[in-house]
C-alpha cells in the first residue's frame, strides 16, 4: 500500500491511497491487482464538508513492476505528489488490521 500525503489547495483537501492486491496466478507467475484510493474533501460554510470517494480497479500486473506502476499511475493522476509511505502488508490479516488502526480507520 501507497500512501500519499494530503494535498491542500484552499479550502480543498484531496488524498490518494494505492494498494496492490493479491490477484490469482497465471502462466506467467504471480500477479497484483492495482487499486487506486481517492478522495476530495471540501470545507463549506457553516462548518461542514462535502467528501467525494473513488476506489478504482487499475489492472493486474507481476509484482516486479509495482513501483514503475505506481510512478506513472501518480503522473496521470497529476503528480506534483510527494514520496508515498510505503507499507507492506504480505496477505497477513493481522497487519492489515493494525494498518487500519494506524490510519484512524476500523481494524
Amino acid at each position: 500500500m501507497w500512501t500519499f500525503p494530503p494535498r491542500a489547495l484552499g479550502a480543498k483537501e484531496s488524498g490518494l491511497a494505492v494498494l496492490a492486491l493479491f490477484a490469482e496466478p497465471d502462466a506467467r507467475g504471480p500477479r497484483r491487482t492495482l487499486h487506486t484510493l481517492r478522495y476530495e474533501a471540501e470545507s463549506l460554510k457553516g462548518g461542514k464538508t462535502r467528501r467525494a470517494d473513488s476506489l478504482v480497479e487499475e489492472g493486474t500486473v507481476p509484482p516486479d513492476r509495482l513501483d514503475r506502476i505506481v510512478d506513472g499511475m501518480v503522473r496521470r493522476l497529476g503528480g506534483g505528489m510527494e514520496t508515498p509511505e510505503v507499507r507492506e502488508v504480505g496477505g497477513d490479516p493481522a497487519r492489515w488490521s493494525r494498518l487500519l488502526a494506524d490510519l484512524g480507520g476500523q481494524a
